[in-house]
């Protein structure tokens, strides 16, 4: 068999196994925290789940397999090496940062932390260029779960403008367990050389720090869990397109990452360069698309007649007949809709046969129809924006429990 093949054989079968280890249990919980706010939230806002938080927690566990797959080939095909010490400080370090603030469960702020100490002190001894390709390579495969599953159940809000006006939009938050294959470096004597695997000369792209001679030595592969998130807001387009949009920014930033950590494994000094990219870079792009929401102009406001629909409701008459978020409605069977109470209106006469007149965000107007036998349509299953609110929603970064704990009783 080639090598390579092989190589790649033994990670998959390596992956699975870590389903039995605690710590791929404990992401799992954390993770599991995160969606249960959620759901929360949904609750709150649609007055209804939308789907379970079992539901919820299969859908990121089988995704992260996926995206765990993914960055396992790319590690085994790159020869990604890491120290043991990188990854003893990596995990208590990502997690006091969440205690922080949630959104910085994220390796790129941990391994960047990690690597300039490294970097200044002397310790913890540390393959920086190690380090930083696995934060580049989970960023990699965070950009491919984005782009497939970020605005799953992304859920709808209403944002007071402060002048009467509402606008709509949506809070986009996923969180995904990866477990990974990577590498760490052992001497040959250390292993039984039968089920040794003779790479391709050119193997591995990024060579390990300190290590100037290949031979003598062996690289075993280990599983790893990781723990990523997504969370944005959007109001400039719908979250499906916010969703592409970040994740092919986040793989412009994963490959030039990727890229300083193969080029430093070979000149040393670039080190700082990849140590400070990941948080620093990664910072920058969370702050350009806030910036770009916050400043962009909103595609969902409330129209001059007709209602816009902000959510269609999983099996409704509305999800059956096409009605989409962003759609403006203006007529049922030829009877205008200005708001929710028109809508009831209408169909408290159950109509078996429904013609609804609208128009799509993007301005493309449309009839749709449904028939209704023998009982009539009783509800199309929408969340309009209303005009008048008495409630809206602001989506503000969750600090951790030490900043809360800190704002609470010792800054006072």
């Amino acid at each position: 068999m080639n090598p390579i093949l092989q190589a790649l054989w033994m990670g998959i079968l390596s992956l699975l196994q870590i389903i039995f280890h605690p710590l791929f249990w404990l992401v799992l919980y954390i993770i599991s925290t995160q969606y249960k706010r959620q759901v929360k939230a949904e609750l709150k806002i649609l007055g209804m789940e939308k789907g379970s938080l079992i539901d919820k927690i299969i859908n990121a566990t089988l995704y992260g397999f996926l995206g765990g797959l993914v960055g396992s080939i790319l590690m085994i095909l790159i020869g990604v090496s890491i120290r043991q010490e990188g990854l003893i400080y990596l995990w208590p370090i990502a997690i006091i940062l969440f205690l922080i603030k949630s959104r910085y469960l994220c390796f790129s702020y941990a391994g960047g932390i990690i690597s300039v100490f490294s970097l200044i002190f002397g310790f913890p001894k540390i393959d920086v260029s190690g380090l930083m390709a696995l934060v580049a390579v989970l960023h990699l495969v965070e950009s491919f779960l984005i782009y497939t599953n970020g605005d799953y159940n992304s859920l709808p809000i209403i944002i007071d403008k402060g002048n009467g006006k509402h606008i709509g939009g949506y809070s986009l938050q996923r969180f995904w367990p990866i477990p990974i294959v990577i590498m760490t470096i052992i001497f040959q004597n250390q292993v039984n050389t039968e089920t040794l695997i003779q790479m391709p000369d050119w193997w591995p792209i990024i060579k390990p720090t300190g290590v100037n001679d290949l031979d003598g030595i062996t690289f075993i592969m280990i599983s790893i869990v990781a723990a990523l998130g997504y969370g944005d807001v959007v109001f400039t387009q719908l979250p499906k397109a916010k969703a592409r949009e970040s994740a092919l920014k986040l793989g412009g930033y994963s490959l030039i990452l990727l890229a300083l950590s193969i080029v430093s494994s070979r000149v040393s000094f670039l080190q700082w360069g990849a140590a400070l990219f990941a948080p620093i870079g990664h910072e920058l792009l969370i702050l350009h698309g806030r910036k770009k929401e916050e400043y962009g102009i909103p595609i969902l406001t409330l129209p001059e007649k007709g209602i816009r629909v902000l959510e269609v409701l999983e099996g409704s008459a509305s999800e059956k007949i096409g009605i989409n978020r962003g759609d403006i409605i203006y007529s049922i069977n030829n009877i205008p809709i200005n708001n929710s109470e028109d809508i009831k209106g209408v169909l408290n006469q159950y109509f078996t046969f429904v013609w609804v007149e609208g128009e799509t965000y993007q301005g493309e107007r449309y009839t749709k129809e449904l028939k209704v036998y023998p009982y009539g349509l009783r509800t199309l299953g929408i969340i309009v924006l209303p005009q008048y609110s008495d409630i809206s929603y602001v989506m503000e970064e969750r600090d951790g429990i030490l900043t809360r704990l800190w704002e609470k009783y010792i800054k006072k």
